[in-house]
């Protein structure tokens, strides 16, 4: 069995969010916000793009993510696990890549009805 390592021990975990909200308490109410309160309008959202998607090959301002959805595009990570912490409109999309984003629920469903 894999030993953990000390950054996903609970413990570091709540240390690190406890330092946060003590030093960018902005910051980390938005992000406490989006990320667990089921009740928000605006959620963070992982969207996977498959490998036969009709984004693939394109850029973001092609595929026209924003312009139909609505959805804001925080970052992207690739099939390697590498993130773009900020895509630009000139971002291509690639197979395996999974579009980090914030929007509500309808926003999401609309990129997967153009996925």
């Amino acid at each position: 069995m894999p030993v953990p390592t000390v950054s996903s021990r609970p413990s570091f975990i709540s240390g690190k969010r406890m330092a946060n909200w003590a030093t960018r308490p902005v910051a980390s109410d938005f992000l406490e916000m989006v990320t667990h309160n089921d009740n928000q309008q605006f959620n963070l959202q992982e969207v996977p793009i498959p490998d036969n998607s009709s984004f693939i090959g394109k850029t973001l301002i092609e595929s026209k993510i924003k312009e139909l959805s609505e959805i804001k595009i925080l970052a992207i990570q690739n099939k390697d696990g590498k993130f773009n912490l900020q895509p630009r409109s000139n971002t291509i999309i690639n197979p395996g890549d999974t579009l980090v984003a914030i929007g509500t629920k309808d926003q999401v469903e609309k990129i997967y009805g153009m996925n």
